[in-house]
């Protein structure tokens, strides 16, 4: 009959942690990747905005034609079945270009945030090993239940592991 033996704690956190080291990247590193990226970012953000203030004006002159036309008819320079025809392309106009704006804001996005939530992923991967050996026993199941999954612990060495979907 086998004898089973029993791996301490200390053994376990010190296995893990030597883990989560593969997790590690330089902190100037990250920064400097999100300043990279940021500068990379800038002309789109750039352009997205100068988009968006045409459009804008647009949608003012489309104002400005709507009272013309509106003054025009009220004051019987314009018949009814143009006012109306030229109201029509007018509204037309309208969400055509707020259709526009809408689609650029969606694809002009939030880069920044974007890559804020990217760099917070490497950040918390690059910190693990040293956070996981000082945190109190519930933090570490927290880290391992998001950093990790099928670790298994076989004759005090690491028999099998995975590393969840952002830090793979």
């Amino acid at each position: 009959q086998e004898h089973s033996s029993y791996i301490r704690s200390e053994e376990v956190d010190k296995i893990i942690s030597g883990l989560f080291l593969k997790l590690k990247i330089d902190e100037e590193l990250i920064n400097m990747s999100g300043e990279a990226y940021k500068q990379r970012n800038t002309d789109k953000t750039n352009y997205t905005q100068s988009s968006l203030d045409t459009l804008s004006q647009e949608l003012k002159s489309l104002l400005e034609r709507e009272l013309m036309l509106t003054d025009g008819y009220s004051s019987k320079l314009i018949r009814e079945e143009v006012y109306k025809l030229k109201l029509q392309e007018i509204e037309n106009k309208r969400v055509e270009i707020q259709k526009q704006m809408k689609d650029i804001q969606a694809k002009g996005g939030s880069t920044v945030a974007t890559f804020e939530q990217i760099k917070n992923v490497f950040l918390d991967g690059s910190k693990a090993a040293e956070r996981y050996v000082i945190v109190d026993p519930q933090e570490k199941r927290v880290m391992l239940q998001k950093l990790l999954s099928n670790l298994r612990v076989k004759n005090k060495t690491m028999a099998q592991y995975r590393f969840k979907s952002p830090y793979q």
